[in-house]
């Protein structure tokens, strides 16, 4: 609930999209940074069946939902640890022309701890093997502009979040092979 200066509230999620998308486990939280600069939407989806989470990318589900994509990149964006991050980055809006809804949507999935920006490259992965992927999930960082002044303040809180939280994010899913191993040893020991 606590990464860096960022503060965490979970939020209420209706029950039919972790279904839908076929998440076996998610967190969905809002993240405020202490010294009032704005607060982030965090959506974490995990599972072990691949092809459900990345055909729900968020470039075709905003849409679906009545968002207008209007800019859609890619990026490495620089971690403290010296690693660069690959990810996506989503503008999006939404209402009328003379005051629009703006929202930018940074994500990125995490394969058994390794990240990838986009669909394509996870699926490369999976293509060498899908019994080698034990657990997927898709990361979903958004920021409106309604929060911030502008779509590009949106996209700058975006990233210093994702930066600011991508090292716990991983520990999740390390801590989570850890236990998946720790569970398959003990069931070899058990003779399951």
């Amino acid at each position: 609930m606590q990464i860096g200066d960022w503060t965490g509230q979970d939020l209420p999620l209706d029950e039919t999209i972790p279904r839908q998308i076929g998440a076996d486990a998610y967190i969905n939280r809002r993240y405020s940074h202490r010294s009032g600069i704005g607060s982030v939407s965090l959506f974490i989806a995990a599972t072990g069946v691949t092809r459900m989470l990345v055909g729900h990318p968020p470039e075709i589900c905003n849409v679906v939902a009545g968002s207008t994509l209007t800019d859609d990149q890619s990026m490495e964006l620089p971690l403290d640890d010296g690693t660069m991050l690959p990810c996506r980055i989503l503008q999006f809006s939404r209402g009328g022309a003379l005051d629009p809804e703006k929202k930018t949507v940074l994500y990125y999935y995490m394969a058994d701890g390794q990240c990838y920006g986009d669909r394509s490259a996870l699926r490369s992965k999976v293509r060498r093997g899908p019994s080698m992927v034990h657990c997927v999930a898709q990361v979903q960082i958004a920021a409106s502009s309604a929060e911030t002044a502008t779509s590009d303040a949106a996209t700058r809180l975006a990233c210093a979040f994702a930066a600011d939280s991508a090292s716990s994010i991983t520990m999740l899913f390390v801590d989570l092979e850890k236990d998946r191993s720790s569970s398959q040893s003990h069931e070899l020991l058990e003779g399951k």
